[in-house]
């Protein structure tokens, strides 16, 4: 008999009595029936999200009847799709600081369940296959302790019905692209990223995952590295439009 089997209904319902479940942004308890990693009313309410007239490639807000931003026109970009859930300035990048440095790692569902909503809503041109997180050089992993868009995307897949693969690879440790000018995120990003993973790629469609997106350059690289490697297209989200 496998005791396991049984036992697991009653350790879930004890633990759900012992740790109830709370907002992760104001700790408030919210209701036993409530979804796990989803915010409190007041936490939901209070936070702003990108309005629904957005760039078709990157999310930013628009306000004109056309499909592209003025960063998306005048750069071409090698995806077909982009989106994010929050502006930057905002909590929303508290909470990505608090994430990535904090090693809050409680705010991890609510941000992907944020990102797939947004997903869902804004994404629906590509129909990707499989989940593609952004990775980190091993030494910034290890001193961060986490990759935060790993974890991101290991959240997001299920809710989109997709695979998260690691098949990207940072070749070396790049300098923090927030401390760079635009031409110098480019260039510190050339040639950064190699695929490990050709057969899990291969003539797929793609969705790469990050944490913000500010100029592009990191998508940039990653999406011109997927498909050098064999994906048939990629498409790119993230938490926050910096």
């Amino acid at each position: 008999m496998n005791f396991c089997h049984y036992l697991a209904p009653v350790i879930r319902t004890l633990d759900t009595l012992l740790s109830p479940p709370v907002c992760p942004v104001c700790e408030k308890h919210l209701s036993a029936n409530d979804a796990p990693g989803r915010l409190c009313d007041y936490c939901d309410a209070a936070t702003p999200r990108l309005p629904e007239m957005r760039c078709r490639l990157c999310g930013a807000p628009l306000n004109t009847a056309l499909e592209l931003c003025r960063e998306c026109t005048a750069e071409t970009r090698p995806w077909l799709a982009g989106t994010c859930a929050f502006p930057y300035d905002g909590p929303a990048g508290e909470w990505i600081r608090a994430y990535k440095y904090g090693r809050k790692t409680a705010l991890a569902p609510v941000l992907a369940r944020e990102m797939a909503l947004a997903w869902k809503a804004h994404g629906k041109s590509v129909r990707p296959e499989i989940i593609v997180p952004i990775p980190l050089h091993w030494r910034r992993q290890r001193v961060r302790g986490f990759n935060q868009a790993e974890l991101l995307a290991q959240f997001l897949a299920p809710q989109l019905g997709m695979r998260c693969v690691n098949a990207l690879k940072r070749r070396y440790a790049t300098a923090h692209q927030a401390r760079l000018t635009e031409s110098s995120r480019l260039k510190n990003l050339q040639k950064a990223f190699v695929v490990v993973d050709a057969e899990a790629i291969a003539g797929k469609s793609v969705l790469v995952v990050d944490d913000v997106f500010t100029t592009g350059a990191t998508f940039t690289a990653a999406c011109q590295a997927l498909l050098a490697g064999g994906a048939a297209e990629t498409a790119v989200l993230a938490i926050a439009r910096a």
